[in-house]
């Protein structure tokens, strides 16, 4: 099970760095306790993040929210079919979504030693309000094994809109205050 700190018990208060209801804040102690490093095997995955459209580091965000994944690989050795992924997951460790890049059917990325590469997903999250982990990893197609691998490395907490009706783990609304119910039938806003 993926844990955050601090946890429900804690004194602590996490700390805003930057607060946008829109765009999303980052919230400093908003930390995975649950994070998992594999061996490094011909590199690392130096940094990753969310960010929000204007490029602020993010961890807190409305629920719909559009930003962009990001992350940083150095490598240590050469290869010839490099390809990053992520998924995220819930606390109780339901995989929900992920994306890769390059797709498996598109020319994969060649790095040799030395290279740093960066990688960005634009994404939406049309998740409910909640805690959500993410995992990264950086593989080679024709190697065995992942180059690099962070199991657990970052927390996102969406936050819930005013007035939302959603329920379950995806919202499905399109924003539109609902639907109204009237001697006539049915209305739409």
């Amino acid at each position: 099970m993926s844990r955050i700190l601090p946890d429900s018990s804690s004194k602590e208060p996490n700390v805003i760095v930057k607060e946008d209801v829109d765009t999303g804040s980052f919230l400093i102690n908003l930390i995975p306790v649950s994070e998992l490093k594999y061996p490094r095997n011909g590199g690392e995955i130096i940094q990753f993040e969310i960010q929000d459209l204007n490029g602020r580091k993010v961890n807190l965000v409305p629920s719909g929210f559009s930003g962009i994944i990001r992350v940083q690989a150095r490598f240590d050795e050469s290869f010839q079919d490099v390809i990053f992924g992520f998924y995220y997951k819930t606390v109780s460790g339901l995989e929900l979504a992920g994306l890769t890049y390059p797709a498996i059917q598109e020319k994969l990325i060649k790095v040799n030693a030395g290279d740093t590469v960066e990688v960005h997903w634009p994404v939406k999250f049309p998740f409910v309000p909640g805690t959500y982990f993410f995992t990264f990893g950086v593989r080679s197609i024709s190697s065995d094994g992942f180059i690099h691998r962070i199991v657990d490395g970052m927390v996102l907490r969406i936050s819930e809109r005013q007035n939302s009706r959603v329920q379950g783990l995806v919202d499905m609304s399109n924003g539109n205050s609902g639907m109204k119910i009237s001697p006539k039938g049915f209305e739409y806003d």
